[in-house]
């Protein structure tokens, strides 16, 4: 029995080793031939080796599509060619020949006609997956259509449709960014629709995914990252929180350079600082500080409004930690030291500063408070400082 078992492998094997003999043999001679064809005995080629199983002629396949490639100025024109990319097309799709992708790819790139790019969209988005550079290609290509449109040029729809599509079935969390510039971009509801769906089909965590897409924009972009990302319905208030206070972070250290910046970095840091102080989102403390630091300079020099600096001081307020009680006291002994040697204070900065060192009851702020009680700041100022040292006190 046992020699029988060994016979019949031996017999299996030898006969696959044959058949894949004759399959290799048989590929390379439609490869030869395929090689000193004309075109028209090339497309015949093509054509017959749809009688073979597709997985096995997959090399040749390629080996149209190069071919067409190579003569692409010709091919709006050349039936032949636009035949021969027909089924060399089919070909590696049927037999799920992965090497085609980047002859496919170069065909999408250099070829306009809606209706193939069409197919081949579908076929990179079956061929491509797992493969980086296919996705890193679409995603450039979708990203220069968004920049386009926003520039005043509408693509071809029917064609960026598919290619959100594709990104979809890729599933690849590096099409985050991407995918949330067309739903901001605005071309259609059904591309917004097809956008929305494949970005949240995206693998891995939302948050680290939004976090990085707001990373890598100039400061506009990141400002208009953001306010699509709280405007989703699908993320959470806490995600919201940490989303902002990476984008609060951005915002302090950006570049501010120019004019532009200036004013978007303004923006931004206002936008992440309320959602930052309304979550109480305690980690952002650091960011919080230097936003604070930021906007009082900018309140100092009379580039924004008293609100936005009010707004900062509640934002350290929200914190609850050390760092930043400690923060509104080094504040507070200088509007002390402005007031007891008659320099003016606006109230309400002074008001909101001790408010907030009463809400976030640190015993390192009672002396600052205290001698807030003995200097010449309006009633209104000393009876919050007071009860903010009740609060310290209980």
């Amino acid at each position: 029995m046992k020699s029988r078992l060994i016979a019949c492998s031996v017999f299996i094997l030898v006969t696959f080793g044959v058949v894949a003999q004759q399959s290799d043999s048989q590929l390379q001679t439609y490869l030869a031939q395929f090689e000193k064809a004309t075109p028209p005995v090339k497309l015949q080629i093509l054509r017959s080796a749809g009688d073979q199983p597709a997985e096995q002629m997959g090399p040749l396949y390629r080996k149209g599509l190069e071919y067409v490639v190579s003569n692409a100025p010709s091919l709006a024109t050349d039936n032949v060619l636009q035949n021969m990319l027909t089924v060399s097309l089919e070909g590696a799709v049927n037999g799920n020949y992965k090497p085609a992708v980047g002859p496919l790819w170069s065909l999408f790139d250099v070829y306009d006609e809606t209706t193939m790019r069409i197919r081949i969209l579908r076929a990179l988005g079956q061929m491509g997956t797992g493969d980086q550079g296919t996705v890193t290609l679409l995603n450039r290509w979708v990203m220069a259509q968004n920049n386009l449109f926003r520039a005043g040029t509408t693509p071809d729809l029917q064609v960026m449709s598919q290619a959100v599509k594709t990104l979809g079935i890729l599933n690849d969390p590096s099409s985050f960014n991407v995918l949330m510039d067309v739903i901001i971009t605005q071309y259609s509801t059904a591309i917004s629709d097809a956008a929305r769906t494949a970005l949240y089909g995206l693998p891995g965590d939302v948050v680290e995914m939004a976090v990085n897409a707001i990373h890598g924009r100039d400061v506009p972009g990141k400002l208009q990252a953001l306010d699509f990302l709280l405007g989703e319905e699908k993320i959470s208030a806490d995600q919201n929180a940490r989303i902002a206070a990476a984008a609060l972070q951005d915002a302090v250290t950006a570049d501010a350079s120019s004019i532009e910046n200036q004013d978007a970095r303004r923006q931004l840091r206002i936008r992440a600082a309320a959602v930052v102080r309304e979550a109480g989102y305690s980690q952002a403390t650091p960011a919080m500080i230097q936003a604070f630091n930021q906007t009082y300079r900018d309140y100092d020099t009379g580039r924004v409004k008293r609100e936005w600096f009010l707004d900062m001081i509640a934002g350290l307020g929200a914190m609850e930690t050390d760092a930043a009680s400690d923060r509104l006291v080094t504040f507070l002994d200088m509007m002390n030291n402005y007031t007891e040697h008659g320099k003016p204070v606006d109230e309400r900065v002074a008001l909101a500063v001790v408010t907030n060192l009463g809400i976030l009851g640190r015993a390192s702020a009672y002396n600052s408070l205290f001698y807030a009680t003995l200097l010449d700041y309006s009633a209104r100022v000393k009876t919050a400082a007071k009860e903010a040292l009740d609060k310290l006190q209980q």
